[in-house]
């Protein structure tokens, strides 16, 4: 009887490892990759299954993924994904880097559990622009109140000022009605808490609101 073929691509020597030795104790050919090129190289063998990190040196796990599914000889080889995140999907950790610690490490404000899968952020300037922008009318969208008289109150972050710089005034404007007043702040980050979980600590947000006078 033919015996399956798993390929692990893993880049943590020690759960390489463990993984490789469970999966032979248990009958299974593997072969193991510690990084994402040698991963993909390996994969063209078709093996019958791949358990694949996420967060790999060279091309990570979601990359490798998108060419797999690309090619006629490993479109259909199936594919675990190893992750630190609870889902595939779950809300991206976004931290502010403030300084280097002692080891070399970085310093955030905001905790960042360890072996969290960390998103590098990336932005433009119209990009948040319309954010601050589409925030507003999903306040108004929101408003049940009667009076006639509103505030409209807009918390940005002070990370979003330091990377808009002088085009600031645009996020500002893309908020800013004339006929209603605007108050706000310039925070490090806003806690919010679902009723369900947790507090929660955000930042590289901007917050909209529409109050009644």
């Amino acid at each position: 009887m033919m015996t399956d073929n798993i390929l692990i691509v893993e880049d943590d020597a020690h759960l390489r490892e463990w993984l490789a030795y469970e999966l032979e104790t248990e009958g299974y050919h593997v072969t193991v990759a510690a990084d994402g090129l040698t991963g993909l190289k390996a994969a063209q063998d078709q093996p019958n299954l791949i358990l694949l990190d996420v967060q790999l040196p060279r091309m990570d796990g979601f990359e490798i993924c998108q060419t797999l599914q690309y090619n006629l000889n490993t479109v259909s080889i199936p594919v675990i994904f190893l992750t630190a995140r609870t889902t595939l999907d779950a809300e991206k950790i976004v931290r502010d880097p403030i300084m280097l610690g002692d080891d070399g490490t970085m310093v955030c404000v905001g905790e960042v559990p360890e072996e969290s899968y960390v998103d590098i952020l990336s932005g433009s300037v119209p990009s948040l622009v319309n954010a601050a922008a589409n925030a507003l009318a999903l306040g108004r969208a929101a408003f049940k109140g009667q009076s006639t008289s509103q505030t409209t109150l807009f918390i940005d972050c002070i990370s979003r000022v330091l990377f808009l710089e002088e085009e600031f005034s645009r996020e500002l404007k893309a908020v800013f009605d004339e006929n209603i007043p605007l108050i706000g702040a310039l925070t490090l980050g806003e806690i919010a808490n679902s009723g369900q979980d947790y507090l929660e600590f955000y930042n590289k947000t901007a917050v909209v609101g529409i109050l009644e006078a």
